[in-house]
């Protein structure tokens, strides 16, 4: 792992601005989360969201007392969070594991790889905290089991945008099931993908609008975030006012 990481920072250290300029990388805080909350309805999802849904997490599920500001829903201080890393990892397992539609065993495997074995966990653990996120969510419980019966019928899901993708059901219960994880993930991702293109427009319009005003050029989209060059006399208009008008 090391190996490979090292590699990794090799090969970003390649990627450097033009002088007088620097690099900016911009995304969508909790994009997922709060997609997922917006296309179940699920209004307590999206406040939990608001005040860090990881560290709630590790308060209702793993007994460890709430800052203050929990009770409305303020976000945890830095001191707090990193006393708890260990919980939040395994609550950010869980809460991936909904959008991918994991099962209890691969995610009880990960929250021992990724904790180092600091949050032990066995398979009917992680059920339980599976079963218990479901519990105080019922909106998204109620959405996932939407999203599968539209595997049988109507046979195809769409996204908000109207992006649609098509499902063909399976004879067999392995494939059945592949097909609803998949079909589960797809409104999520691809409307999380389609804000991103929207995002990547408005930067470009912006930009035509209001000539010499700011100046960036728009580099790269990747997935929920996008990457920018920006002249250091334009860095504080860019993160101030262009980043919060167009994303």
């Amino acid at each position: 792992i090391k190996r490979i990481m090292g590699k990794i920072d090799t090969i970003r250290s390649c990627f450097v601005a033009k002088p007088g300029c620097v690099l900016i990388e911009a995304d969508f805080k909790s994009a997922e989360v709060y997609t997922l909350g917006w296309l179940s309805n699920c209004t307590k999802l999206i406040n939990d969201a608001n005040g860090d849904l990881h560290s709630r997490g590790v308060v209702t599920r793993f007994n460890v007392p709430a800052w203050e500001g929990y009770n409305e829903f303020l976000p945890p201080p830095e001191a707090w969070k990193d006393a708890n890393s260990a919980g939040r990892i395994a609550n950010k397992t869980i809460v991936f594991g909904i959008f991918y539609q994991r099962g209890a065993a691969a995610i009880a495997r990960q929250i021992m790889k990724e904790t180092n074995g600091k949050v032990q966990c066995d398979m009917a653990r992680a059920k339980d905290m599976i079963d218990d996120f479901y519990a105080n969510y019922p909106e998204v419980s109620d959405y996932v089991a939407m999203c599968k019966a539209c595997v049988v019928e109507p046979g195809c899901i769409d996204n908000p945008f109207g992006r649609r993708r098509r499902f063909f059901s399976s004879d067999s219960q392995a494939g059945l099931a592949a097909q609803e994880r998949e079909i589960v993930n797809f409104p999520i991702q691809s409307t999380v993908a389609d804000l991103l293109n929207i995002a990547m427009q408005n930067f470009y319009w912006w930009r035509e609008l209001y000539p010499g005003m700011c100046m960036y050029d728009i580099l790269l989209a990747i997935h929920d975030a996008g990457l920018f060059e920006v002249p250091i006399p334009h860095v504080r208009t860019f993160v101030n006012t262009v980043l919060p008008a167009c994303m």
